[in-house]
């Protein structure tokens, strides 16, 4: 067991020699990483504002070992002997950390005060009422007037906007009165064109019924053709009453009355055309000039009846 002794004193010199120097060669380097850490936290955190002198040891190697293990992994007798030179310093950092800090805190002194409120006595106060006061009443009689000349303007635009409204009812009657004119004049027109050829009319259909040459006949025939169709363009019928066809006083016009001479010959009938009437879209232009029955057939000698030349047609 004597020989023993020597050889394990020696190894277990021998590996802390190794720890010592391995811990030399640490140290310095986590002492660095150990500030700068703990400036980081320092501005990161409310609590890193306290003094990072303060942080014990154990609280230092529990905080980084797993970082430091990362790069360099450390064994329990190196960590042992790094907390025994840590407890050497008397558990705080080199002081580094608490200089930086410093650096980056403001400095109270420099600090902008805040202003303190002007003293005022009783005579400044009233009179800063009075100026509160003046500008209240010059804002209100602003607003005043702005809002009269609110009410003006809408009243004018209402005016305006009536007027508009007027003016555009006005120019719709215009267009209607004037069309309506426009119409009338061409109705007017035509009307006095085609009554003067009702009289042409007239006088071929007395050509016709006088005409017993057969070329003379249908040369007049052709005329009258001629004359209905442009007559008909203009939109004018013809109104042709036939003997025994009642009276009608809207489309009639009776010139005389006729002794009946015949049983089928009643009263309030036609008993000789004149001239043929004419009416265009409903309205009646000429009414037909015929020759009435002016009562029964009784039996009796009649007298001689008018002709149309005795009517002076």
């Amino acid at each position: 067991s004597n020989s023993r002794t020597p050889s394990s004193q020696r190894h277990s010199t021998k590996m802390q020699s190794r720890a010592a120097s391995r811990v030399a060669r640490i140290v310095p380097a986590l002492v660095s990483h150990v500030e700068s850490t703990a400036l980081h936290q320092t501005k990161r955190s409310a609590k890193g504002q306290k003094r990072a002198g303060g942080m014990t040891t154990l609280q230092i190697a529990k905080l980084h070992r797993s970082a430091l293990t990362r790069g360099n992994p450390m064994d329990d007798t190196t960590y042992s002997a790094f907390a025994d030179a840590l407890a050497k310093n008397g558990g705080k950092t080199s002081g580094k950390v608490e200089e930086k800090a410093k650096k980056e805190e403001p400095k109270k002194a420099d600090a902008p005060k805040a202003a303190e409120p002007a003293k005022t006595n009783g005579a400044e106060l009233e009179k800063l009422k009075k100026e509160h006061a003046d500008q209240v009443a010059t804002k209100d009689a602003k607003i005043k007037e702005l809002e009269e000349k609110v009410k003006e303007l809408t009243k004018s635009t209402q005016d305006y906007k009536e007027k508009h409204l007027a003016c555009l009812a006005d120019k719709d009657n215009l267009v209607k009165i004037t069309k309506r004119d426009v119409d009338a004049a061409k109705e007017f027109g035509i009307k006095q064109m085609v009554v003067k050829l009702f009289d042409v009319v007239d006088t071929v259909n007395i050509c016709i019924d006088n005409t017993k040459e057969p070329n003379s006949l249908e040369a007049m025939e052709s005329i009258k053709k001629q004359f209905m169709k442009v007559l008909m363009d203009y939109g004018v019928e013809e109104i042709a009453p036939k003997v025994g066809d009642k009276f009608d006083v809207n489309i009639h016009n009776a010139l005389f009355e006729i002794e009946p001479s015949a049983p089928d010959h009643k009263a309030k009938t036609i008993g000789l055309v004149v001239k043929n009437g004419w009416a265009r879209k409903g309205f009646l232009l000429r009414p037909s000039a015929v020759g009435v029955y002016s009562k029964d057939f009784t039996g009796a000698q009649s007298t001689q009846n008018p002709t149309p030349e005795d009517a002076n047609l």
